[in-house]
């Protein structure tokens, strides 16, 4: 509500705006609460739905100041060994990734973190509507990753393999504001692939060698799926 007001109140008291193709809204969430397991919750829900949330906020999907996590696939692996073993602090993470962990430790490169995750996904724009049911969006990823235990939402990775249960999963992690996300064109499509990557990535993750390197062939190109 807080939130709302404020944007109401700020859009109000500006005589002049327009909004550039080099905007961008970035929303940071408080994740000081969360335990690694729930951190790793939250990852990979924003994973199953990643295709889904850019297009939901604006599509900028190809910006290099927004790089969506699966065309990053090594620092996935990278991250998911790391959290395994609680050694995320040590994490050297890609500031301009859509979803940006580096401020839970580290902000602005010195001193400590700021406890958040940074959304940076949205086009700029002055749609109020809009901004809050992004936020929502946001913050029911959160309480879902709080409430769904790792082995469950690992289950359904596996699991997941029709319309009608793409859309009750959806219902489950989003509750009534779900109907943003199913509503998209290709949502089961893009659901799809994106638990598609996710097998790939978990699969790369158990073959990890004990020298804590990734086991990637020379000359092999990451097997995944970006249609």
């Amino acid at each position: 509500y807080y939130l709302e007001e404020e944007l109401k109140r700020i859009k109000n008291s500006l005589r002049k705006f327009t909004v550039s193709s080099r905007c961008g809204i970035h929303v940071h969430m408080n994740v000081r609460d969360l335990t690694i397991p729930e951190l790793t919750n939250l990852i990979y829900l924003y994973m199953i739905y990643e295709k889904s949330l850019y297009k939901f906020s604006g599509d900028r999907w190809d910006n290099p100041f927004c790089v969506p996590l699966f065309f990053t696939p090594i620092d996935l692996i990278n991250l998911f060994r790391k959290l395994q073993e609680d050694r995320v602090r040590n994490l050297n993470w890609d500031k301009y990734s859509g979803l940006n962990l580096r401020p839970i430790w580290t902000y602005k490169e010195r001193g400590r973190g700021l406890g958040t995750i940074e959304f940076r996904h949205m086009v700029g724009n002055f749609d109020i509507s809009w901004i809050m049911q992004w936020v929502q969006l946001i913050i029911k990823l959160k309480l879902s990753a709080k409430t769904l235990s790792g082995e469950y939402i690992q289950s359904q990775i596996q699991l997941l393999n029709t319309t009608s249960q793409y859309s009750n999963f959806t219902g489950e992690v989003f509750g009534e504001h779900s109907k943003y996300l199913k509503s998209l064109p290709y949502f089961e499509q893009d659901m799809e692939s994106c638990i598609t990557n996710i097998k790939y990535i978990n699969s790369r993750v158990q073959n990890f060698n004990k020298a804590g390197l990734v086991e990637i062939n020379e000359g092999e190109p990451p097997q995944i799926v970006n249609n």
